[in-house]
């Protein structure tokens, strides 16, 4: 769990990237954009991981939360809330490959991704805060 603020903080920016390239019909039609959305992923949290482990970055609720606003912020108003209800789930159903998944079964996966995330957050940045205060 030590990690988990960084690869949780990197899903949005790798989605951001994402639906960015999903915008543009010439790369879509040519790159599959859920391995863009993976592969940015991964390259984000070790990115996250690596400035977590240097102590330059500190994922806290307040980081987590700020950063899903301004994620959000930028996908309604590149898209619009009609757009994002399917934009996201399409790019993760393209990347893994499944054309029979519905769009809401992965909405549900990502919107509960993002709660029970930002829950263990809350909690680990309690509990390390909490410890500090009894010492």
């Amino acid at each position: 769990m030590k990690y988990f603020g960084a690869l949780y903080n990197s899903f949005p920016w790798a989605m951001s990237v994402a639906i960015t390239c999903f915008r543009s019909m010439w790369l879509q039609m040519r790159v599959n954009t859920g391995y863009i959305f993976y592969g940015c992923w991964l390259v984000f949290a070790i990115l996250f991981a690596t400035a977590m482990k240097r102590k330059s970055i500190k994922t806290g609720p307040l980081f987590s939360v700020i950063n899903m606003l301004i994620w959000i912020s930028y996908a309604l108003v590149l898209y619009g809330w009609e757009r994002m209800q399917i934009v996201p789930a399409s790019i993760i159903r393209e990347g893994i490959g499944q054309r029979v998944l519905k769009f809401a079964v992965i909405n549900q996966t990502i919107f509960g991704f993002l709660l029970i995330g930002l829950l263990i957050i809350l909690v680990e940045y309690w509990r390390e805060n909490g410890n500090k205060s009894h010492r």
